[in-house]
């Protein structure tokens, strides 16, 4: 079996509604964001899966994302846009993207040495 990753930075505020109890105040993280695509073979010319096409599909996501009050967004004004669901977020929406390609994970740190992954499986 084959891991194929790609990984991206993006920049983008939030803040988490009920945090501990209160409001947290809107702060900026530079988000990264890795993305995992499983293969348990290789095409003709040796590639489980192209890196630009992974690439291509994970940027089309973090652009959306990109300078932006993430709980001003619609995924994100009832629920808090969190590591943990932007995770789930970017995993959705790009195994949708890959057209039946077997998606193994999506890891987002908000901060060095802080990441959550998800994966279905």
């Amino acid at each position: 079996m084959f891991l194929i990753s790609y990984e991206t930075r993006f920049s983008a505020s939030h803040f988490v509604r009920g945090y501990k109890g209160k409001g947290e105040p809107l702060h900026e993280h530079n988000w990264r964001v890795e993305v995992g695509v499983a293969s348990e073979g290789m095409d003709e010319i040796g590639i489980a899966f192209d890196f630009e096409d992974l690439k291509r599909e994970t940027e089309v996501l973090t652009a959306q994302l990109e300078k932006k009050n993430l709980n001003e967004l619609v995924e994100f004004q009832e629920t808090n846009p969190t590591a943990e669901n932007l995770s789930k977020w970017f995993y959705k929406r790009l195994q949708k993207r890959l057209n039946g390609v077997q998606l193994d994970q999506v890891r987002v740190w908000e901060a060095e040495g802080c990441s959550v992954v998800y994966r279905e499986d």
